[in-house]
């Protein structure tokens, strides 16, 4: 697809987008220009085929579907960064770390790009793309000092006083020219030469000859991982024991048993990763007595997945005493990405794959489970597990959040008043807020949470 094109859809795309999202919250507008931008790609790159193209879209798409339900900033984030791996993943790559820098190199050199592609070299006509990028930035300079005229000169001001320039605001021609600079980054993508040169990196392990440092290191692999394996099955022993029977030992509390050196446990599991990916990055994988480092190494694998487990666990003995905020929610996730990142592990043991191989296969991962935990309503789900399983039930905290259910909250102070009658003023402000922003909302801005409270009036 030539250039102009290109531009020809990138500043449709700008003028569209700002028109969706100037002044306004996240809503129907988010989807809207998913589904703009998804048919803009499919014109495009029409080469590319449709699974490819397909694979490309449906992240940001099922973001944008959710956030019409329930526009959360977490499935916010998810839909930006799904947009952006959309058009990155044009450029031809079998590496996703590769796409995602890609696609952020190509953001932050398209001012650049734009302005060097825009001079007219001397004795040298100007070619249509070049006439496209003078008129835009010729008419983006007027229509600024035209603004800027009007509200700085009165006698001038008078003469546009019958014309209804009202739509134009500096914010808006602003929102133009930064969507223009952001999607041409995306829409006409630059492939960098150096971010292109990841993809010359080898995906398996070389045979070469084993040297004595190689030695060295399968030494010291089979005596430091086959020990800790048995200390950490000890340590997992104890732990079990403790799940099993339902006794804490005494003077230990939920919040100690779960918090009491998390960091270390988190620590020490990603220590154990960083371990695995080191020693077997290299000739260790072609070592004659292989077998007896990999099965060490995968019994402490198994271990430290155990262990993740079991910390998981403890997490959710202390949720049940003491409720789920976002901090638990984030514990779990960590505990999940870990596991995912155990499991990788004990593949590449048996599979003599690179560590740049290890690192792509983990950024893939992560982002598929941090797109299916955006379609999660946090605030709703902590809401109805707080007030209707936890022992303890911290109202504060769940009217401190952005999008909690504040209907089961209204019923729970209905029921008991006395007991929360001191944050009654804050809920009926937050409802009153929400009413007043379901009245005032543009149709750009609908979504079904805040709709909710429109006919609840």
């Amino acid at each position: 697809m030539n250039t102009k094109t290109k531009k020809s859809f990138t500043l449709g795309m700008a003028v569209i987008g700002s028109y969706l999202f100037y002044k306004q919250d996240a809503g129907i507008n988010i989807f809207i220009f998913t589904i703009i931008s998804a048919f803009a790609l499919m014109y495009l790159h029409k080469q590319k085929g449709y699974k490819t193209l397909s694979l490309a879209i449906l992240p940001s798409l099922l973001s944008s579907i959710f956030i019409v339900w329930y526009p959360q900033l977490f499935t916010r984030t998810i839909w930006v960064l799904g947009y952006l791996l959309m058009w990155s993943r044009m450029l031809p790559t079998p590496y996703p770390i590769v796409t995602l820098f890609q696609g952020l190199v190509s953001i932050c050199e398209s001012p650049i790009r734009l302005l060097k592609k825009g001079e007219i070299q001397p004795k040298t006509k100007a070619t249509g793309q070049h006439k496209n990028i003078i008129y835009i930035i010729t008419t983006t300079i007027v229509l600024v000092f035209i603004l800027l005229y009007i509200k700085s000169n009165p006698v001038f001001s008078k003469l546009f006083s019958n014309i209804d320039l009202s739509f134009i605001e500096f914010g808006f021609l602003m929102t133009i020219i930064g969507l223009y600079l952001l999607l041409n980054g995306l829409v006409t993508i630059n492939a960098n030469k150096k971010i292109q040169g990841l993809n010359s990196i080898k995906s398996t392990i070389t045979k070469t000859t084993i040297t004595q440092r190689d030695q060295q290191e399968y030494l010291i692999a089979k005596l430091s991982i086959g020990t800790i394996g048995i200390i950490l099955f000890i340590a997992n022993i104890t732990d079990l024991i403790v799940i099993i029977t339902g006794k804490l030992l005494e003077g230990i509390t939920y919040s100690e048993y779960v918090h009491q050196g998390f960091n270390t446990l988190i620590f020490t599991l990603g220590l154990a990763i960083a371990i695995i990916i080191y020693f077997f990055r290299g000739q260790l994988n072609f070592h004659h007595h292989l077998k007896v480092i990999k099965r060490s190494g995968s019994f402490w694998i198994l271990q430290n997945i155990l262990l993740a487990l079991i910390t998981a666990y403890k997490n959710m003995l202390y949720v049940e005493a003491y409720g789920l905020t976002y901090k638990r929610i984030a514990v779990f996730l960590a505990l999940i990405c870990i596991i995912i990142a155990l499991v990788l592990s004990l593949k590449k043991l048996y599979q003599p794959h690179t560590n740049w191989v290890y690192y792509n296969k983990l950024a893939l991962s992560a982002f598929i489970c941090l797109l299916f935990m955006s379609f999660i309503p946090m605030d709703r789900i902590i809401t109805r597990y707080n007030i209707s399983y936890s022992e303890t039930r911290d109202i504060p905290y769940i009217l401190s959040l952005s999008k909690p259910n504040l209907k089961l909250i209204e019923n729970l102070m209905n029921e008991k008043d006395e007991l929360y009658s001191e944050n009654a003023m804050i809920l009926n402000n937050k409802i009153f807020d929400l009413n007043q922003k379901a009245a005032n909302n543009n149709w750009q801005s609908w979504n079904f949470y805040i709709d909710s409270y429109k006919r609840a009036q």
